[in-house]
């Protein structure tokens, strides 16, 4: 069997890729986790700085656009903040499990509250460890207000969107430690459901 081609190398075959880190972010890769190698930045931040010092990393390294943005999870916030606040540099987008403006409130809506708090928690125990210093934090309520209104007021304009979701469950992307942290009975049908159609 041949081995699988990676995301990267295997765009780059085709066009020109750039990836960067943002400052305290993470890479996990076996048993180990490699921080990001950008200069550390004051703590807690938001989507419209992330996107600023995106548009300032792409003038200083002189990578000409227009764009065509990729972004899992948070990066899909960045990505419809920059077209939103730079539509003449996006020409496409890929969002990849994309997190959405309007989860904040639809998954407390179709879930029980005390479920919800458990899946809070529960994420900020795993994507937030005590032992890594200068680890980002995204100030989320904020985050969503800043895509709720560009969503408004700079809504996308017709260019080519990718939407890429997962088929498997939630729970088969959480790890064990996670898992174990809710309650055996965590409503991952309806978890699943708002997920899919917020994609």
């Amino acid at each position: 069997e041949a081995p699988r081609t990676m995301v990267l190398p295997g765009v780059a075959k085709a066009t020109r890729v750039c990836a960067y880190d943002r400052p305290g972010t993470t890479a996990s890769i076996g048993d180990e986790d490699f921080i990001s190698r950008s200069d550390p930045i004051a703590q807690p931040r938001t989507s419209v700085e992330v996107v600023e010092e995106l548009h300032a990393l792409l003038q200083a390294a002189g990578i000409p656009g227009p764009y065509i943005l990729a972004g899992h999870s948070l990066g899909g916030f960045f990505a419809r903040l920059y077209a939103a606040t730079y539509p003449d540099e996006v020409v496409g987008m890929v969002l990849v499990d994309a997190s959405h403006e309007e989860q904040d409130v639809r998954f407390p809506a179709a879930l029980p509250a005390e479920q919800w708090a458990a899946f809070e928690r529960m994420v900020e125990a795993v994507t937030r460890p005590g032992d890594i210093p200068d680890l980002e934090r995204m100030d989320l309520d904020a985050s969503f207000d800043q895509l709720r209104e560009a969503a408004t007021t700079h809504p996308l304009p017709p260019l080519p969107l990718v939407v890429l979701t997962r088929g498997l469950p939630a729970s088969a992307d959480i790890p064990p430690e996670g898992l174990s942290a809710l309650p055996p009975d965590f409503p991952w049908d309806a978890y699943d459901a708002v997920w899919h159609e917020l994609q």
